[in-house]
């Protein structure tokens, strides 16, 4: 029995007519709130339902991503020498690549690297100790005029010969086009 009953047969007994409306439309008020809230709380468990199936979906195209971060970042150590932060060497770094490979040497003198660059000597400086430290290149010797000879590593010939092998690939394909 609901309350309006209730309340109807109280009518006349306890409460008198003004008494009763007042409670019997407060009470009526209160059913539609609560039906407005079971309502509201159905969208609500539709709303959350959905966004349940959005973070699958989401963490699916994450966990895919990822995969794919990690299919490139494994191609990308295979070109390039690996470094703490994980990016390609700097430009005055690749131009002491490019002089090896002009030359197509795997040892060679800082005063010939120096002579090839369009860069000074601090930049030369830094340039080498990034390769260093990528362990592309490593101090070989000193000559008796104080030259510093610098080998590359076997990592670092075989990071020119990736480059060298990207190059000619390009250069084919540019070939076939035309």
């Amino acid at each position: 029995m609901d309350i309006a009953g209730i309340l109807g047969g109280l009518k006349d007994k306890v409460l008198d007519a003004a008494h009763f409306e007042l409670l019997k439309n407060a009470y009526q008020l209160q059913e539609q709130n609560i039906d407005q809230l079971k309502s509201n709380n159905e969208a609500h468990k539709e709303r959350v339902n959905l966004l349940h199936e959005k973070i699958e979906h989401l963490e699916k195209e994450r966990d895919e991503l990822a995969a794919e971060a990690g299919r490139l970042r494994q191609e990308l150590t295979a070109v390039q020498p690996a470094a703490d932060d994980g990016g390609a060497v700097s430009d005055e770094a690749a131009a002491v690549l490019v002089v090896y490979a002009t030359k197509d040497a795997t040892t060679l003198d800082d005063n010939v690297i120096l002579q090839a660059v369009e860069f000074g000597n601090i930049e030369l400086e830094a340039a080498i100790s990034e390769l260093v430290a990528r362990d592309v290149l490593r101090l070989g010797s000193i000559a008796m005029g104080g030259a510093a000879r610098y080998s590359l590593t076997d990592q670092g010939t075989q990071l020119l010969a990736a480059q060298y092998k990207r190059i000619r690939e390009e250069e084919n394909r540019k070939d076939e086009r035309k």
